[in-house]
């Protein structure tokens, strides 16, 4: 395994809050291309979270980590659905939250906005992709304006 050694972005974050529209395009661009690599081999990671994402020691570029929930993107039954609830609730889709079958790419996508919701604007969007959240609520209401009035 290769040495890492810049750090984690979560703990980029709570040292200096988001990060400017520029750096946060910078590091999902990145982001995006570790996770197409991923995806294009026919993996899903189904736990993207900072915490998984860390920085090179030389040159602060991003590296995805932790594929404890690494799984084909065909899933185990070979049918192109999953299933399995695993993975960070504040990251985690609706679908998977609901024990929903769900593609394994869109998951992952959806981490991935939370994850620049989070950089650009340093906290996070909401507890939970749930209807008892009241910033998700909002947002399947179509009362995004309340959402960004509080963010």
């Amino acid at each position: 395994m290769e040495h890492v050694g810049g750090g984690e972005l979560l703990e980029s974050l709570m040292d200096h809050g988001g990060f400017s529209a520029e750096i946060s395009r910078f590091y999902l661009k990145q982001m995006l291309n570790g996770l197409n690599k991923l995806h294009q081999s026919g993996l899903c990671h189904r736990d993207l979270k900072p915490e998984n994402i860390l920085f090179t020691e030389e040159d602060y570029n991003i590296k995805l980590t932790d594929f404890g929930f690494l799984l084909p993107l065909e899933g185990r039954e070979r049918t192109a659905w999953l299933k399995s609830r695993v993975g960070t609730l504040t990251y985690m889709a609706p679908e998977v939250f609901n024990r929903k079958k769900y593609r394994g790419k869109s998951i992952d996508i959806y981490s991935l906005g939370v994850i620049l919701f989070v950089m650009h604007l340093g906290s996070m969007p909401m507890e939970a992709a749930t209807e008892s959240d009241k910033f998700f609520k909002a947002l399947l209401t179509n009362r995004s304006e309340l959402f960004w009035k509080t963010h």
